[in-house]
């Protein structure tokens, strides 16, 4: 009988479980998905025109990443510290010295990230000066507009560490009819230029409608101190998550480089087509996201083998399940992209190639997010400079020495993402194994 009550208090926790992934999941999946056709919306429209704006594009590709993307870490660290404070019970108590860290912290990232894009910006198009002018342009809005970027994943953040994962689904809601409305205003009457013009503006009205939501969820707070270690844990989780954010679209800048000594074409094919992958991560993004509100919300007492094998296998399907879909459509869907036949074959050889690394790297964004969760960045960089530095640029730049072509540097990117999936998973495995170890010897020095 005890047995019995045992299992069924097992099942019990276990259905609960499952009700509270799901609950913040399905506003994850509505908002990656909105983003990523807000996302894609500009290389598809630029395809269908001008294949030169395309190439500027794809060279660009990594810098706006550099700009986006590396909010991503930023707003990892704020959701699990928000989640780690909400379920200690202290978030009201110091909610107002945690917003003046953040928001100090973001200031000061989003200056340095646009200097570092700058820069790294005059390097690349010192190369290929007929399209700097054009460069410049589409890259600007996205230099100038980097705190509003920021901002909006810091709010969707911090209102999912309150777990209220809907406010940013309608934040996105928002932003995207109106970055797609603006942007496609902007490029019919000014050109490429003015493209990016779309997701800032869009991004504000998205980011002022969050505050206000925000402002509703939360209670009255007092002055009191921040925890001991609050803000060394937040650094030391969101400082190597964004650097590691960092690096990729460096490194994805000088593959570029690479690439376009081999072909243009391939620099415009791999530009949109890295528009277009995104698709294959929403479930891992999505489940990565849960994955840091719940083991961050529960605390010590979540089963982590059990969260990451489920949280692994909904990733690892859905994105299999696209990538033999995109396989078997690669012919008509490169077709509709791009009237360029040049394109178009370039793009089918691309996804001939890289298809086969969408699962692993669903894989890959599982485990270091439950990793995160736990406050552990580091997984994140280390695995990050391995796949790119070790094997992605040594790959690309093997194959414009002895002309392998555009194959060898994109089976260097499955190779890659197959070594980094492996990676995830020992750590990951090392981790757990430890974590169960020093809860068990937590319990029985309690016992004693």
């Amino acid at each position: 009988m005890g047995g019995e009550r045992l299992n069924g208090k097992q099942e019990l926790k276990q259905r609960s479980l499952n009700s509270e992934i799901w609950h913040l999941l399905w506003p994850v999946l509505l908002l990656t998905l909105a983003q990523k056709l807000g996302a894609a919306f500009e290389g598809v429209l630029v395809s269908v025109n001008n294949p030169d704006e395309l190439t500027v594009i794809g060279i660009c590709h990594p810098y706006t990443n550099l700009i986006t993307t590396v909010s991503h870490g930023f707003s990892i660290g704020i959701n699990a510290m928000v989640g780690r404070a909400v379920g200690g019970g202290y978030w009201n108590s110091c909610r107002k010295k945690a917003e003046k860290l953040f928001l100090l912290i973001l200031l000061g990232c989003s200056c340095v990230m646009s200097l570092v894009t700058a820069g790294a910006l005059a390097v690349a198009f010192s190369d290929a000066p007929e399209l700097a002018s054009m460069g410049w342009s589409y890259m600007m809005p996205y230099l100038l507009g980097s705190p509003v970027l920021l901002l909006f994943s810091a709010i969707i953040a911090a209102m999912r560490g309150l777990g209220h994962t809907d406010t940013g689904m309608w934040m996105t809601f928002l932003s995207v009819p109106l970055q797609v409305g603006i942007s496609w205003f902007c490029y019919t009457n000014f050109g490429v230029g003015a493209l990016g013009y779309g997701i800032i503006l869009a991004r504000l009205a998205g980011s002022l409608y969050g505050y206000r939501c925000y402002r509703k969820e939360i209670s009255p707070a007092s002055e009191a101190a921040l925890p001991a270690g609050f803000a060394r844990d937040f650094v030391k989780l969101a400082i190597p998550v964004s650097l590691s954010k960092a690096i990729s679209p460096v490194a994805s800048a000088a593959i570029n480089e690479l690439l376009f000594a081999i072909g243009a074409v391939y620099v415009g094919a791999s530009g949109l087509g890295g528009r277009l992958e995104v698709f294959f991560y929403i479930p891992a993004m999505a489940m990565g996201t849960v994955a840091i509100t719940v083991v961050a919300r529960q605390g010590k007492d979540a089963n982590l083998f059990a969260i990451c094998k489920r949280l692994c296998l909904w990733s690892i399907l859905p994105t299999l399940i696209f990538s033999i879909a995109a396989g078997l459509l690669r012919d008509p869907v490169w077709a509709m992209l791009t009237p360029d036949a040049a394109t178009q074959e370039a793009g089918r050889l691309y996804w001939s190639c890289v298809l086969w690394a969408y699962p692993l790297i669903a894989l890959e964004m599982t485990t270091t997010s439950v990793l995160q969760a736990l406050g552990l960045g580091m997984p994140a960089l280390v695995i990050t400079v391995i796949r790119l530095w070790g094997i992605q640029l040594p790959a690309a730049w093997l194959s414009a020495q002895l002309g392998w072509g555009p194959v060898g540097v994109w089976a260097g990117f499955v190779l890659s993402n197959l070594l980094s999936a492996l990676i995830s998973i020992v750590w990951a495995g090392y981790k757990f194994k430890n974590r169960t170890k020093t809860t068990a010897d937590d319990s029985r020095r309690k016992r004693r």
